[in-house]
């Protein structure tokens, strides 16, 4: 027996409350001698056992009435260890797998995510014509959904089931789901019946795992290029595995494990073939229009044997490129497309392989940001006019040696040279450029500082090549404490320049894109490593702000000497503490052709890229974007795989943002994969502009490895008692019991022992007058 309101019992006290009144009334007379009473006290002596039972009588009822009272509202509940909640009233909790591995389509079998739905309905047919059973149901995918909470209507029940279609695109963790039940029981104090938590999964091993032991931390990520997942939480986001949320459930309802997989999983751990594109990219850091660029596609095949495959690849629906590619049993391989865009804008293409029995991850979208030019506004430090004694001067011939007549593959950078003056003055919009490079600029100042950091809010990056002519001060002041650096300089130090004194360097990180597109082998690394620095500035870290040093000189210090300054949702910034020239009294010999052709290259292919990609995402993460100025009747063409049709979004969600820019409304209904294009209007200066921005939407490749649990795994992983691959039937252990309430019979109980102490007690009043 168990009480839906225990605290309640209390009331039962107040039984002392008549016995109190009885004591106290024995004691308001006292006795006195009369000659007249000796004939009352025969009479009395001859009725007094009847007179004290029917005050006992009345006695007990008056004590009896409170506790029954109290017992009635705190509702007692027995429950019938032999009767299953199949047969009487429960609560069920139906927890769905949504991941899209439950839409895997064998041969000959069906979908787990069709089983799922029919094991659902048999459920509810079975509950129907019993009074007080409800169902709560919880999908879990990118975000946890509860569509019905404590629902009593079992047809609309049945409905919602029936209109789950196929899974979304999006990868789940069903740490996520099972975390929010347990919650949801373990905040809320109104478990008035007995209650059963149905998992329905196909046990997929990365949505049950206790933990991620076996990830190699520094593996490659296939999804590398893509947006972090938020909507898909593993289980170190909540602090409880799978197995210690069952056990938390446990504590309040009766948890049941449903495999909606392969039968064959019953008796041991089975890996699924698939073929799958777990990446689409471009080979290079950036795309310009009219030059041939590479496309790569990875495949990898999870298969016992090896297969041939046929990649199509299409620029926005266009005759698509077919490419064969031989990828090994277990291995991967990546196909090459060469692509020449004829515009400038956002371009997406799509990758697609034929169908097998998981379509979700047999095609990759990418949207690329083509541009006819990377634009350079470099800020020369010097009077020079002689390029080879400025110091921005050999950066120029590396970077646009044809002066931007050459063709257009001589002509990817287009560099535009100004003196400091000029950039103090402001008379140059630096939000018009990608990257704007101060080299050996001697002093700053706070205007300067504020729209710098304006222009890198809006994306444009900053290159600083620091020389002869800076001022320290300057630049810790207007730069370090505004953010833009993230070091302080000390002092220069080192030899004379040209001497046969000087550093070696050491390449810190070899991994990083500069060097790993410019420098793929490690004996260009060593060049980089043996190249002379014979002047440099020493620098100390600033306190809370994380950059990356690419490589350091070897001096007793350790100087940086590259220092990489990624800042999200913002340009970048990169900090050669030792500037490149060719000026006789140049600082280190970095301007060999070896060197500074793929230094100053890849550089600038990196600082043009934005620190985070919002038009490639995972499926499940909202789609959102920086833009210039206000944006007014947003809509989204949703692809294929989503329905189709355009779904308008409120402008209300949009936010202004630092820099005279504003957000993007956020579009929340990604959950399937495809190309999402955002169409919409910028009001800017009293102009309307009509935009359209296409956002590539992948699953994550993960979900698609189909390794799975066998039974006897599922169950000491999880710490279950058995693994069902049907409903339990009537009288299972797995079930919960039945229960009766026994609250409402109580009340009528007391309703009736007061009218019967009522009327007893004008009855014995009646007589005894």
């Amino acid at each position: 027996m168990s009480f839906a309101h225990p605290a309640l019992l209390f009331g039962a006290l107040l039984f002392a409350v008549p016995l109190i009144i009885h004591l106290l009334n024995r004691q308001r007379y006292k006795k006195r001698q009369w000659a007249a009473m000796e004939f009352l006290l025969a009479a009395y002596r001859k009725q007094r056992r009847r007179l004290r039972t029917e005050n006992l009588l009345l006695l007990l009822l008056r004590c009896l009435i409170p506790v029954l009272l109290a017992l009635g509202i705190a509702r007692p509940i027995f429950s019938d260890a032999v009767g299953p909640a199949l047969q009487g009233s429960a609560h069920h909790v139906l927890v769905f797998d949504r991941s899209y591995s439950t839409g895997l389509r064998p041969e000959g079998a069906q979908a787990p995510y069709v089983r799922m739905r029919d094991l659902a309905t048999e459920l509810v047919d079975r509950l129907e014509g019993k009074t007080g059973s409800k169902i709560t149901l919880v999908l879990a995918g990118a975000r946890t959904e509860i569509p019905l909470a404590d629902e009593l209507n079992l047809a609309r029940v049945k409905e919602r089931i029936a209109s789950l279609g196929p899974p979304p695109d999006s990868a789940t963790d069903l740490t996520q789901a099972l975390a929010q039940v347990a919650e949801r029981f373990e905040d809320e104090d109104r478990l008035t019946m007995e209650t059963a938590v149905y998992v329905f999964t196909d046990l997929q091993a990365r949505a049950l795992a206790e933990e991620d032991e076996d990830a190699d931390p520094n593996a490659a990520d296939p999804g590398a290029n893509l947006g972090a997942n938020p909507g898909a939480p593993s289980a170190e986001d909540f602090g409880d595995t799978a197995r210690e949320l069952l056990a938390r459930i446990a504590e309040h309802a009766k948890p049941v494990l449903i495999d909606v997989g392969g039968s064959s999983r019953e008796v041991g751990a089975a890996r699924v073939d698939n073929v799958q594109i777990v990446d689409l990219k471009l080979s290079g850091t950036m795309a310009v229009a009219r030059t041939p660029v590479r496309v790569v596609a990875r495949l990898r095949n999870l298969s016992p044997t090896s297969r041939t495959v046929q990649v199509r690849l299409d620029l926005e629906g266009t005759e698509p490129t077919i490419e064969s590619a031989a990828v090994e049993a277990g291995g991967e391989v990546d196909v090459e497309f060469a692509v020449v865009f004829r515009e400038r804008g956002l371009r997406w293409v799509r990758a697609a392989i034929e169908g097998d029995g998981l379509a979700a991850d047999d095609e990759r979208f990418l949207v690329l940001d083509v541009r006819d030019q990377l634009r350079l506004l470099v800020v020369e430090g010097s009077d020079e006019t002689d390029p080879d004694l400025m110091d921005a001067g050999h950066l120029w011939q590396v970077l646009d040696p044809e002066q931007g007549e050459g063709p257009p593959v001589l002509s990817t950078f287009g560099v535009k040279i100004i003196d400091r003056v000029e950039l103090l003055a402001g008379r140059e919009p630096l939000d018009d450029y990608d990257i704007v490079v101060l080299a050996n600029v001697a002093r700053l100042d706070a205007r300067t500082a504020t729209r710098l950091q304006d222009a890198m809010l809006g994306g444009t990056s900053l290159l600083v090549m620091l020389g002869d002519r800076v001022d320290a001060a300057s630049y810790n002041l207007h730069l370090g404490q505004s953010g833009l650096m993230p070091m302080l300089l000390t002092e220069p130090r080192g030899y004379r320049p040209g001497s046969t004194r000087y550093y070696e360097s050491e390449v810190l990180e070899p991994q990083h894109p500069i060097l790993a597109e410019g420098f793929p082998e490690d004996l260009y690394l060593r060049a980089i490593e043996i190249t002379p620095v014979y002047r440099l500035w020493g620098s100390q870290p600033l306190d809370g702000v994380e950059a990356s040093i690419l490589a350091r000189a070897r001096d007793p210090d350790l100087s940086p000497l590259l220092v990489a300054f990624p800042r999200p949702g913002a340009g970048k910034a990169l900090y050669w503490t030792s500037a490149v020239s060719r000026r006789p009294d140049r600082w280190n010999r970095f301007d060999t052709a070896m060197l500074s052709f793929p230094l100053l290259h890849e550089a600038a292919r990196w600082l043009a890229l934005p620190v985070d990609d919002p038009h490639n995402v995972l499926a499940g993460v909202p789609l959102t974007a920086s833009l210039p100025a206000r944006p007014r009747d947003v809509a989204v063409l949703l692809p294929e795989r989503a329905g189709g049709g355009k779904a308008p979004v409120g402008d209300t969600a949009t936010q202004a943002l630092p820099g005279g820019r504003h957000s993007l409304p956020a579009f929340r209904r990604t959950d399937h994969a495809g190309v999402y294009v955002v169409e919409l209007q910028l009001e800017s200066e009293g102009s309307v502009e009509p935009r359209r921005l296409p956002f590539a939407v992948n699953p994550d490749p993960i979900e698609g490895e189909l390794v799975y649990l066998s039974h006897e795994e599922a169950r000491e992983r999880l710490g279950v008692s058995a693994v069902h691959r049907s409903l339990p039937t009537p009288g299972d252990a797995a079930l919960p019991n039945a229960r009766s309430d026994f609250g409402v019979p109580l009340l009528y109980l007391v309703l009736a022992l007061l009218l019967g102490e009522a009327a007893l007690a004008r009855f014995v009043t009646r007589r005894r007058a």
